[in-house]
């Protein structure tokens, strides 16, 4: 019977929270890192991520979110997320940043983008080798 070494070991799929609130490009993120093996949960806007972010089972590796959405925007829905997700990375999706972003410092893909490179950089953030 043949041993088993680390790199034989599956890896653990990281899970992705999407939060956007234009519906074809938040179904355009979740199929494309569907596509590429993540595990991915969408919300329409930053508390219903914050909800949904909740009641998941397990971590959530990467916060995907667009700065300005209605009810709480991509930076509040990071700093709450961050509290209770605090292993959680960011990348930020817009087209147009506002003039201040709080000093935060972040991964950006500026709208719009192709598929590829979504899942080039999320690769990226998330340290996985293509």
């Amino acid at each position: 019977m043949a041993q088993m070494n680390a790199s034989d070991q599956p890896r653990r799929k990281h899970c992705i929270l999407v939060a956007e609130d234009e519906p074809s490009l938040l179904r355009l993120v979740v199929d494309t890192l569907t596509r590429e093996g993540f595990t991915v949960v969408e919300a329409q806007n930053g508390e219903i991520a914050l909800n949904v972010a909740r009641k998941h089972q397990g971590d959530i590796d990467l916060l995907i979110t667009d700065v300005q959405m209605p009810a709480l925007d991509g930076f509040d829905l990071q700093e709450r997320l961050g509290q209770e997700q605090p292993q959680a990375k960011l990348l930020v999706i817009s087209g147009a940043l506002p003039r201040t972003v709080r000093g935060i410092d972040f991964p950006l893909l500026r709208k719009p983008f192709l598929p590829s490179e979504l899942a080039s950089k999320v690769r990226e953030i998330l340290g996985q080798q293509e």
